[in-house]
């Protein structure tokens, strides 16, 4: 399931076994097309919990995870990062 989330309610990433958090802006064009490509994935594959994070309204986050470009992906494995994508990717 795809939720949008906040600093306050992020603590539901740790708590959740793998999960994929994506920062974005509401005016980014590569967020928006990254958008889509999560939906789909979200409805392939029900395993992975999908969170979104608006980069403009997290700035503990963003500093804490050291994201600086939007949309950037975090891949979290029981509350650690495990990887990490940067800027519009090709679905593969």
């Amino acid at each position: 399931m795809m939720m949008d989330i906040s600093e306050s309610s992020f603590g539901m990433v740790e708590k959740a076994g793998l999960v994929l958090v994506e920062f974005y802006t509401r005016r980014c064009r590569f967020c928006k097309k990254l958008g889509y490509i999560l939906r789909e994935i979200d409805r392939e594959d029900a395993s992975m919990m999908i969170y979104t994070i608006d980069f403009q309204e997290s700035e503990e986050l963003r500093n804490e995870f050291k994201v600086d470009v939007s949309p950037t992906i975090l891949f979290f494995k029981e509350g650690q990062v495990v990887d990490r994508i940067e800027g519009l990717k090709q679905k593969l």
